[in-house]
């Protein structure tokens, strides 16, 4: 693959430099399902996270350290987890890592269940504003749906902020769509269900998820819960008030699933900003692809002035 020489911002950088040293990680069998994974549905990411692992497995000296030592200046991997969390949360291994979070499997000794962790990297804590970050994700805290993953805990644990949540064995929708492609269309229809009713009831409080996507979907059994709600929402009203400068670019949404209003930054985002993503993921689950694709400036400024090519020309077999 061609190098080309486009340079990144460092928020760009310290979004994607996990994601790149994932892909460096898996074996070259797993690396498509990989890539799709961590992509998201985000052309522009997907040829940016092809272009730069092409790049690490060159010859060049440079090119030939990992990502971390790379890329150490604009971005601190390592989250370690404070000794005063951990006598509460006892970490095993980690689960994952994105631009945001850490997430750990540990074990709430308290009452005796595994849990998820996650950790928010300091970078993002600090532009963030902890009061407000906490304020935010305890209103969350009171949704109690069976559609909707809990939280169960939150704080700031020496300085770094943290959210518990179950840990879910079943697998993620983004795992799913990956793994089979397009949904039946019943089985369309009852995820989507399932979604909606977790929407619909926190709609009734107030509270807007931001970040409908299949990888925020769980699914357990037969049924899907929505994971992260309100966590998109803390973050923006956490940052709405900081200094443009120290929030790094703080990417609110996914570009592929956001309202108009959404992209425009509008102050005054509801609960139909969240209608407009179950309508782009049941976009999704049907057809395998999201309407919009390619550079992430192409997606938005489709999502603002294009309609989406109509969806029984992409799949006869769903029903008008």
């Amino acid at each position: 693959m061609a190098l080309v020489p486009r340079p990144l911002a460092p928020a760009n950088w310290a979004q994607l430099e996990p994601l790149v040293d994932a892909l460096l990680d898996a074996a070259p069998e797993d690396r498509p399902a990989r890539l799709i994974e961590l992509s998201g549905g985000d052309g522009a990411r997907r040829a940016e996270l092809e272009r730069l692992v092409a790049e690490c497995e060159t010859g060049h000296p440079f090119l030939d350290r990992s990502a971390a030592e790379r890329f150490a200046a604009l971005f601190d991997e390592d989250v370690q987890v404070p000794a005063s969390l951990a006598q509460r949360y006892p970490v095993s291994r980690e689960l994952g890592r994105g631009g945001m979070a850490v997430v750990f499997l540990a074990r709430d000794v308290k009452h005796g269940r595994d849990v998820a962790v996650k950790l928010i990297r300091p970078e993002f804590a600090a532009a963030l504003g902890r009061e407000r970050f906490l304020k935010e994700i305890a209103i969350s805290a009171q949704l109690h749906h069976p559609h909707i993953v809990p939280l169960y805990d939150s704080g700031d644990a020496d300085g770094v902020l943290y959210y518990v949540m179950p840990y879910e064995s079943g697998h993620s929708l983004r795992d799913r769509l990956v793994r089979d492609g397009p949904l039946a269309v019943s089985d369309a229809v009852t995820v989507l269900r399932d979604i909606c009713e977790a929407l619909a009831y926190a709609h009734q409080g107030g509270i807007v998820h931001r970040d409908i996507k299949p990888e925020n979907v769980l699914l357990t059994g037969r049924h899907a819960m929505v994971a992260d709600f309100g966590i998109a929402k803390a973050m923006t009203e956490s940052t709405r008030d900081a200094p443009a400068r120290s929030t790094l670019g703080l990417v609110l949404g996914t570009p592929g699933y956001m309202a108009p209003e959404q992209i425009g930054a509008d102050a005054r985002v509801d609960h139909r900003a969240d209608i407009y993503a179950v309508g782009v993921l049941a976009f999704e689950l049907l057809t395998g692809r999201v309407p919009f694709s390619g550079a992430v400036e192409d997606v938005l400024s489709a999502h603002l002035s294009v309609r989406p090519p109509p969806l029984r020309e992409l799949r006869g077999d769903v029903p008008a």
